[in-house]
């Protein structure tokens, strides 16, 4: 288990294969106490490579709980600090989260991205009592993902879809809402 201390840390983070069994944990149960922010949209590998901005999971039973995870890609950023290579705002598709995991829990967190927030490539994930931020199909991938009790905000003021589920014909199941609100939504 490993218990992160109160704080902004700039950074990306994964857990590849070998990393099962893990638990990742805000030192406190206010997921505003850790945040966990990668604004480098303009440093990730191409579109066709599995990439996520900030937190990427290859591994198998692991759980994230009471953290924020953002890539700050819905701001104005340049990563040059030159204002004509200024990226405008809800530009890039960045993924905040990426996993290919089974058994992979999201508790209490905050995941704040502008499109492509998380991409649940394969593998099967739970979101419990989160709130998810993003702008169009901000929420897609082939793999079991359940969110229970979270809060899925859409980011533009227009509204748009939140969702873009590739699942294989064969799997019963894809993205699945369990009691979960949507704020700002144009249709339930």
């Amino acid at each position: 288990k490993l218990v992160v201390k109160p704080g902004i840390y700039r950074d990306s983070a994964t857990l590849a294969q070998i990393r099962n069994y893990v638990t990742v944990t805000g030192e406190t149960t206010n997921r505003g106490d850790v945040q966990l922010i990668y604004p480098y949209a303009y440093f990730a590998p191409p579109a066709n490579v599995f990439t996520a901005g900030t937190l990427r999971i290859e591994s198998d039973d692991v759980t994230v709980r009471d953290i924020t995870l953002d890539n700050i890609i819905y701001y104005p950023y340049s990563p040059t600090g030159r204002p004509e290579d200024t990226n405008a705002a809800l530009n890039g598709a960045t993924n905040t989260i990426a996993t290919t995991g089974d058994r992979i829990v999201f508790d209490n967190v905050l995941v704040k991205g502008g499109q492509d927030t998380i991409y649940n490539i394969f593998g099967i994930v739970y979101f419990h009592n989160s709130e998810i931020w993003g702008s169009v199909d901000f929420i897609y991938g082939k793999a079991l993902a359940v969110y229970d009790q979270c809060r899925i905000v859409e980011i533009r003021s227009t509204g748009g879809p939140v969702g873009a589920p590739n699942t294989v014909k064969a799997q019963p199941h894809g993205l699945v809402f369990l009691d979960c609100d949507f704020p700002r939504a144009l249709v339930a």
